[in-house]
């Protein structure tokens, strides 16, 4: 028994240390380059995920916040089941009707009708039919699209070889400006104490929440 506490102590101060300097090191040492959110999107850019099967493309971008046209492939599953903390999401059928989950509800949105999925209410978009669809997505803070756009990169570039580890890795980092949880896989707080321990060891891997290539940002000029 009391190796079995020796143990235990040993291993609670190695965790001790390895979050205190880990921690340190991100976000004081070496802190992270944050894009400039200002006027980041323009309207036209296009969001792929390929893996997912639809795209968002940016109608405006306005005092923060982003609207958005999703297209969505026949059969596509849409984005996993998620949360907001803060802000409420607005949807719109365009032409043809939409399929949605909002608070472990099938809703099904004629063209021209539109629901919101307040914060804190799990919600998905789907299309279970074998034509394409699209919807017009409102009130999306610009951080959470910025990053949500890094996933869509990174998804993008390793959907042939997804490796779970390096996958969790780089999620670790990113997910922290998402201002969403998933409700899909384990109970989000595993998901959240999980990330919070991998993010010392990304950042000592080199992996970053932010990667120029994955962004749709422009400078002047260049618009």
């Amino acid at each position: 028994m009391k190796r079995l506490k020796k143990y235990g102590l040993a291993i609670l101060i190695g965790l001790g240390l390895y979050l205190g300097v880990g921690y340190f090191l991100h976000l004081v040492v070496f802190p992270e380059y944050k894009p400039n959110l200002t006027d980041y999107f323009i309207p036209g850019d296009v969001l792929p995920n390929k893996s997912g099967g639809y795209r968002q493309v940016v109608i405006q971008q306005e005092g923060g916040i982003v609207s958005t046209q999703l297209d969505m492939d026949p059969f596509s599953q849409g984005p996993p089941l998620h949360t907001h903390h803060t802000f409420d999401e607005t949807f719109t059928a365009l032409d043809k009707p939409v399929n949605l989950i909002v608070n472990n509800e099938v809703v099904v949105l004629a063209p021209g009708e539109t629901i919101a999925a307040p914060a804190g209410v799990p919600h998905k978009m789907f299309n279970d039919t074998g034509e394409p669809v699209s919807m017009i997505l409102t009130n999306m803070p610009v951080q959470k699209l910025v990053y949500l756009t890094q996933v869509y990169g990174y998804m993008n570039e390793h959907q042939d070889n997804l490796n779970m580890g390096k996958a969790l890795l780089q999620l670790s980092l990113i997910l922290q400006y998402f201002d969403s949880d998933t409700n899909e896989g384990p109970p989000v707080f595993v998901q959240n104490m999980l990330f919070f321990l991998m993010r010392p060891l990304a950042r000592l891997l080199g992996y970053s929440s932010y990667d120029v290539k994955y962004s749709v940002e422009r400078k002047a000029g260049n618009i």
